[in-house]
């Protein structure tokens, strides 16, 4: 996810979807919760690498090559709403010392 073009400061709190029951920001300065600063004229890039909403109790698994609902809620600007779209299968790795059945 990208935020580019922004034109005020703006501070993403909120993330609601139907396929899981919460979201949070995890990753590099993120705290509990959903609290993350857009500043204005700077591009902020949420990504597995780096700082990216998590989804919290999955209602039921997520489809590679489906889309849905996520609707994002800022602090200035209101709501917007979205498509998460599942684009990969993230590889298992095994546990350590053990074997996932």
């Amino acid at each position: 996810m990208k935020f580019d073009e922004v034109t005020e400061t703006d501070r993403l709190i909120g993330v609601e979807t139907p396929v899981a029951a919460r979201a949070e920001l995890v990753g590099e300065g993120a705290g509990p919760g959903v609290s993350l600063l857009i500043p204005a004229g700077r591009e902020i890039i949420l990504s597995e690498n780096s700082t990216h909403i998590r989804l919290v109790d999955l209602k039921h698994p997520l489809l590679i090559g489906r889309s849905y609902p996520l609707q994002l809620a800022f602090e200035k600007g209101g709501t917007a709403n979205y498509r998460l779209s599942v684009d990969y299968l993230r590889p298992i790795l095994p546990f350590p010392g053990g074997h996932r059945s």
